[in-house]
């Protein structure tokens, strides 16, 4: 994910180490998809500048509206952005990233009727 401004916009697709060195937003550390994305950057020996992280998605898609960073970002989570041209997605090279989905419930209080249904339907239909 880049703005509109920023000079990698212009691209087709990109190579994950056009991102070493870049100004970079991502998730604080005990997000899943923060250790996710830093297991891909890992593998390829990419080194990004890390300017902020947040604990929020929506405050890291306004930060990188600014222009002054870039950041990996789980597609359905900017087809918004990219739709009203705030954000531009750039495919990149090494393909299509996935990662586990999980379930986070409270541990102080009990699971209610519905939502023990739901993971059930939800494990049960994977």
């Amino acid at each position: 994910m880049c703005s509109p401004v920023d000079s990698l916009s212009q691209s087709n697709n990109i190579n994950l180490k056009d991102l070493s060195n870049k100004n970079y937003f991502t998730f604080i550390k005990e997000i899943p998809t923060r250790n996710a994305i830093d297991g891909f950057l890992k593998r390829e020996n990419v080194i990004v500048n890390i300017k902020q992280e947040f604990d929020n998605i929506e405050t890291l898609k306004r930060s990188i509206e600014l222009g002054t960073g870039v950041s990996i970002l789980p597609k359905n989570a900017i087809l918004h952005e990219v739709k009203n041209k705030s954000l531009n997605s750039i495919p990149l090279d090494e393909g299509v990233y996935f990662r586990t989905t999980g379930i986070i419930t409270r541990k102080d209080r009990p699971l209610s009727k519905a939502t023990r249904e739901i993971i059930r339907w939800i494990t049960d239909n994977r």
